[in-house]
């Protein structure tokens, strides 16, 4: 369930006599666990585990580099919104009458090929 302010709830009933609509907050830790390719999996960035850092916007051939700070990803929101647009990019490219003459669809942006599996 969502509220109006954007929280998300989950209903949980503990016994049939619990009056309706009565609830508790409570704070749930979510872990996922796997490799990092199963990591760029879940954030919609499959197969470039190792072209992209997963937590800045880094090449990973930048990563050697001590000196170098990448640009952290601004939460999920702005990952949602680079993969809105590269979707978006192979859509019109698949549609595109001058597919033809480029025949490999728009490279992923920083990595990004599709909408991350899980939206927290």
């Amino acid at each position: 369930n969502e509220d109006d302010n954007g929280v998300k709830t989950i209903s949980c009933l503990f016994s049939k006599t619990a009056p309706m609509g009565s609830s508790i907050g409570i704070k749930v830790a979510i872990f996922v666990v796997g490799d990092l390719a199963f990591f760029g999996m879940i954030l919609g960035k499959e197969g470039m585990s190792g072209k992209w850092c997963h937590l800045c916007k880094m090449l990973a051939s930048e990563m050697g580099d001590l000196n170098k700070e990448g640009v952290p990803w601004e939460g999920m929101e702005e990952l949602c919104r680079v993969a809105a647009d590269h979707e978006k990019a192979v859509e019109e490219w698949k549609n595109s009458t001058k597919r033809s003459k480029s025949k490999n669809p728009p490279a992923p942006k920083l990595g990004v090929k599709e909408k991350p599996w899980w939206d927290f």
